[in-house]
């Protein structure tokens, strides 16, 4: 409930000027994009109309799909910010404004993070939103984008191997070599001894 009361004030100040003596809210029609890769990190920086005399400060940033706020500052009713869960420990955002200028530091970057957001952005008598498209590119691991290289062991081994194959296939093939010339060299005997036996016989 607490989460909504300022949001609450500042959509009130909005719609019901007179009533709360504010302009209305203020809308930033060009919407900022931003792109990162994964893992990385993006400064989101907004430009706010800020009454520098004003001692209230009002920062809401929120995903819109699902619409939820993200990060909530109001030095009226929250003096210390709130950081959604899921982006808890990556978010920073700095409530003290530098030059008219709103940033928020988002880190490691997940593919999740991607989508749209808007910032409304407050003060006494001035308020503003504005529109912005985080786009957040995935990114290949080393072990994915290049096969896994052996290692000087690996590559001897794998030499050894080679080599031991080419020596037994010539072996085997040398050995083929002479068992057929053995072979053809006893043919004559062969026939020889056969022809002495016939005549013997004879």
């Amino acid at each position: 409930m607490w989460r909504i009361v300022p949001l609450l004030s500042v959509l009130i100040g909005a719609l019901c000027p007179a009533a709360q003596g504010r302009p209305p809210l203020d809308v930033n029609d060009t919407q900022q994009q931003y792109q990162a890769d994964e893992h990385s990190n993006v400064t989101l920086t907004v430009l706010c109309p800020v009454n520098s005399s004003s001692d209230w400060l009002n920062i809401d940033l929120m995903i819109v799909e699902p619409l939820r706020s993200i990060y909530l500052y109001d030095s009226r009713f929250q003096p210390d910010p709130h950081t959604d869960d899921q982006f808890k420990g990556r978010l920073q955002c700095d409530p003290q404004l530098r030059n008219g200028m709103v940033e928020c530091l988002l880190s490691d970057l997940r593919l999740s993070d991607a989508g749209r957001y808007q910032w409304i952005v407050a003060t006494k008598g001035r308020s503003n939103l504005t529109k912005l498209e985080l786009v957040v590119r995935a990114v290949m691991s080393q072990t994915q984008e290049e096969p896994s290289k052996p290692t000087e062991r690996e590559r001897i081994g794998l030499y050894m191997a080679v080599g031991l194959l080419a020596v037994i296939i010539v072996c085997l093939y040398l050995g083929n070599i002479i068992t057929f010339c053995n072979f053809t060299r006893l043919i004559p005997v062969e026939i020889s001894c056969l022809r002495d036996n016939l005549s013997q016989k004879n």
